[in-house]
């Protein structure tokens, strides 16, 4: 599993997020490039523990989903605001 902690994968994500411009097209999804970013750090600020999130329960069920169970993500999935 890639990790932030492999200077590798870090590395590459910074390469990916140096790249991003405002016109740049969608890889997958709907959101626009700002959209993502806003996503990406909202749900980084919650792993930290600077933002509350839902409760635990909800939160490891839907974890363990996202990174166990076997299919692929579904399209138009709702994200947090």
């Amino acid at each position: 599993m890639k990790t932030l902690g492999d200077p590798k994968t870090k590395e590459s994500i910074v390469i990916r997020l140096a790249d991003l411009r405002a016109n740049s097209p969608r890889q997958w999804g709907k959101m626009d490039p700002h959209q993502a970013v806003c996503h990406l750090s909202d749900s980084f600020i919650s792993m930290i523990g600077e933002r509350p999130i839902s409760t635990l329960r909800n939160r490891a069920a839907m974890k363990w989903a996202a990174l166990y169970l076997p299919f692929p993500w579904p399209h138009g999935f709702k994200t947090r605001p």
